[in-house]
């Protein structure tokens, strides 16, 4: 995992390293880009970008969040060695700014270059191909992840994998997805359902969905509300009402 795997770098690496990593996030958090050039300056003079995997991830983050993605890039394709965590930052960076092809493509340059995705990767690629209702490389991506790199999914991509499905108003694919998925389903996934229900005006299923999430908590609101709106908006008001009035009940 390289969430857990960054931790331990961080843990690791020495006292400069971490400043110019904190000082960097400083200037990624401020948006301030001549602050964040001086030290990418000062990074270079030193020679620590090429040794540094870390620091060349958290500046290739700072343009990104400075809206410089030519310089991330740049910063990027000047590496000698990229360890997945730098391919993450500009995919991250890619994606923050919608720019769906250019995150495809990468992640296909990354698989052509033999370099190792984890699970924040996919969840990258996952997003993108949900937002942009991109079915079969969803699919073919979700596949992937399992059989060829062994990483098991977690609530996060599922719960992209059901958003992808939602949207494009496969929802027989919805429920079997869900009833095959390996860790039960959690409210964000509910919510998802109940969404694309109110959106396509699909009854059974988003009665189904409701049910699902009152079952796991049964003062969650959005779940009511989506609910009551399914039915307003197919006209049965008295329905409606009904939920309404059980949302107030269960908010006792």
């Amino acid at each position: 995992n390289m969430r857990r795997g960054s931790r331990a770098r961080v843990s690791t690496c020495g006292t400069e390293e971490l400043t110019f990593v904190s000082l960097l996030k400083a200037c990624a958090h401020k948006k301030d880009l001549v602050k964040g050039t001086k030290l990418h300056a000062h990074i270079m003079q030193k020679g620590l970008l090429t040794e540094r995997p870390y620091i060349a991830s958290t500046l290739i983050s700072m343009y990104a969040k400075c809206g410089m993605l030519v310089k991330a890039q740049e910063v990027f394709d000047g590496l000698k060695v990229r360890n997945t965590m730098v391919w993450n930052q500009l995919l991250t960076g890619y994606s923050q700014f919608g720019e769906d092809n250019m995150v495809l493509d990468l992640f296909n340059k990354m698989i052509r270059e033999k370099a190792n995705p984890d699970d924040v990767t996919f969840m990258i690629v996952l997003n993108i191909c949900s937002l942009s209702g991109l079915l079969d490389k969803g699919q073919m991506y979700f596949e992937m992840m399992n059989t060829v790199y062994g990483i098991t999914p977690t609530m996060q991509h599922y719960t992209c994998m059901v958003n992808l499905f939602s949207r494009v108003g496969h929802f027989d694919k919805v429920i079997n997805f869900i009833k095959e998925m390996t860790i039960p389903a959690d409210l964000a996934v509910w919510h998802t359902v109940l969404d694309a229900c109110q959106k396509w005006r699909n009854l059974k299923l988003g009665k189904w969905a409701f049910e699902n999430a009152i079952r796991l908590n049964e003062k969650d609101d959005p779940a009511y509300i989506c609910m009551s709106n399914i039915y307003a908006d197919l006209g049965m008001q008295e329905e409606a009402n009904k939920i309404e009035v059980m949302r107030l009940e269960n908010k006792a």
